[in-house]
């Protein structure tokens, strides 16, 4: 049971007590009702008012966790993205420096059988 929820049914239980053991008759004792029904409206108003904050204060607390998260998560895939680009960069540079020198060497080769023979 929530807190605010134990807070009410305690006001609550502790009005109706002192209504059934006060001394106070008539006038008197439905003005002391009027007057906790209005102190307990307040303090609802209170309580309700506290909850609607706090909500607005996670809300916030979470879209500013949600937006950070999201621009780590960002610049995460960005760097490794990078890396991975780079990579493969130096992979296709090595790879056509070894087709190139092969070819080159195999054309070298031939050139130079016609040219002894």
């Amino acid at each position: 049971m929530e807190r605010s929820t134990k807070i009410i049914i305690g006001i609550l239980a502790a009005g109706a007590v002192g209504m059934l053991v006060a001394p106070e008759k008539g006038k008197k004792f439905y003005s002391s009702v009027k007057d906790s029904i209005q102190d307990l409206g307040e303090k609802l108003t209170d309580v309700i008012g506290d909850g609607q904050q706090y909500i607005e204060t996670a809300k916030k607390t979470l879209v500013t966790e949600a937006v950070g998260l999201k621009d780590d998560i960002e610049g995460d895939v960005k760097d490794r993205f990078e890396g991975a680009k780079e990579i493969l960069t130096n992979a296709a540079g090595q790879l056509l420096k070894s087709v190139l020198t092969r070819a080159l060497t195999k054309v070298g080769t031939n050139y130079l059988k016609q040219v002894l023979k």
